[in-house]
């Protein structure tokens, strides 16, 4: 039995020189870890394959780029489009949550600027009257 490392690590050697990602090699290996990072069972949810994917591209980016490349061998394009928008709906919530995230900043940080100009427009004031 082989260690999904093992695996992943073959597949990842396939895009070496001379790079053949989609030679029977890395296409067996894509088939054998399907059902590990992307199952076609009805249970399994959405989040469950985002959760998937990412921990995948986690651990191992080569490997992740060779195995979604050869994907849509295995799988119908319904389920490759499906895979992706699921995917790119992840991605726009997380730059959304991003840029709120930064306007509140600096939302906050406008506010600080305006109390340190007050405060050092008030401190010549009071210099002034002395």
């Amino acid at each position: 039995m082989l260690f999904r490392g093992t695996l992943t690590c073959r597949l990842a050697e396939e895009g070496l020189p001379p790079p053949n990602p989609h030679g029977p090699v890395s296409s067996g290996l894509t088939e054998l870890m399907m059902n590990s990072f992307c199952p076609q069972r009805p249970n399994v949810s959405g989040a469950d394959q985002v959760k998937r994917t990412i921990a995948f591209l986690t651990s191992d980016p080569i490997a992740t780029q060779w195995f979604y490349s050869n994907i849509a061998s295995h799988v119908s394009v319904s389920s490759v489009v499906k895979l992706a928008a699921i995917l790119l709906k992840c991605l726009h919530a997380s730059f959304d949550s991003e840029m709120m995230k930064m306007a509140e900043l600096q939302a906050n940080d406008g506010k600080k600027r305006r109390r340190y100009v007050k405060r050092q427009i008030d401190e010549e004031e009071e210099e002034d009257e002395s």
